[in-house]
């Protein structure tokens, strides 16, 4: 009962911390309007480019609403289409 009761508080809080991902778009210099979604501290992944073409040019920052992230990672899927 009480490792069940444990596994549930930590699923909670997992579900709870991915609610609170900021996803945002920014047009990057290469001209391409890209989305980008809060990981960890200032870490965000690419999540969705939005109609790319020609060449990409993914950052290692970029900066939303003031603040500076650090581009670590590209999500699953994120170039699927």
């Amino acid at each position: 009962m009480r490792k069940r009761l444990l596994f549930l508080l930590l699923m909670a809080m997992v579900s709870v911390s991915e609610s609170w991902a900021l996803n945002f778009q920014v047009t990057v210099a290469s001209g391409q309007t890209l989305e980008f979604k809060t990981t960890t501290g200032n870490n965000v992944e690419v999540s969705a480019p939005w109609s790319i073409s020609g060449a990409l040019v993914i950052p290692s920052t970029v900066t939303y609403d003031g603040v500076t992230y650090n581009v670590t990672s590209i999500g699953n899927y994120a170039f699927e289409y």
